[in-house]
């Protein structure tokens, strides 16, 4: 079963009435706290679990100790939409103190649905507060980076480690968020030309001290019409991926 950990303050309270002499004028209190808590501030109900634990609901406004079932370097949790609305994020860990975007993918091509969350640590003691992230009437939320595609080839896109692919057409772009957070920002890169008897692959970080553009030669995968990225022509892959601005 699972161990809901504690924690246990101790303090001091005055007495109400004058003490009676050879007792003392305060009282030790000791106070029991769960140590790990989450709360969903968004408008919506959340699910949420353990790697080897059933899932269980949280309620908008609603808040909920954290029992855990695996040892200390292994404690993650996921969340999703209840009724399955989503795919659970991946995994993240609540035991340090951080704000990240957590990833919700969503299913049929719906928009994806991202939340943030925010590990406030005091003392011994943990809250995870879970909220949306908004946009405005006009504009969807921004994203912490944009990925620009200005080529004629299809690209696929894929945080290295994780399972989900993104796609992005040729001279399309789109706001990004890795989908996990305890994973390097690194992006594995597919691009194929129209005729996809070409294609060219890549690797690069999101964020680092490397601002070099890089080419990314296109080669023949064996059969069809060569397309027109393949008439001496590469991918060339810049420095950013660009990191979005403040909102």
């Amino acid at each position: 079963g699972g161990v809901a950990e504690m924690v246990l303050s101790i303090s001091s309270a005055s007495l109400p009435h004058a003490p009676v002499p050879g007792v003392a004028a305060s009282s030790l209190v000791l106070t029991l706290r769960d140590r790990f808590v989450m709360h969903n501030q968004t408008r919506v109900t959340l699910q949420w679990r353990q790697p080897t634990t059933p899932h269980a609901d949280l309620p908008a406004g609603g808040t909920t100790p954290i029992g855990w079932r695996a040892p200390k370097s292994d404690r993650l949790l996921s969340v999703r939409l209840a009724g399955g609305a989503t795919h659970w994020c991946e995994p993240f860990s609540p035991d340090a103190a951080w704000e990240h975007l957590l990833k919700l993918r969503s299913h049929a091509g719906l928009d994806h649905v991202y939340l943030r969350v925010s590990v406030v640590v005091s003392g011994s003691r943990s809250r995870l507060v879970l909220r949306h992230l908004d946009g405005t009437r006009h504009a969807k939320p921004r994203m912490p980076f944009r990925l620009v595609n200005d080529s004629a080839a299809l690209l696929a896109i894929q945080q290295r480690g994780c399972p989900h692919w993104d796609l992005l057409g040729a001279r399309e772009s789109m706001g990004y968020a890795p989908d996990s957070t305890r994973l390097p920002a690194v992006l594995r890169i597919h691009g194929t030309d129209a005729s996809a008897a070409w294609q060219a692959d890549a690797e690069r970080a999101l964020e680092g001290d490397d601002k070099a553009d890089r080419d990314v030669p296109f080669e023949p995968r064996g059969g069809g019409v060569p397309g027109a990225a393949a008439r001496g022509e590469a991918l060339l892959m810049g420095a950013p991926c660009e990191r979005a601005g403040p909102n």
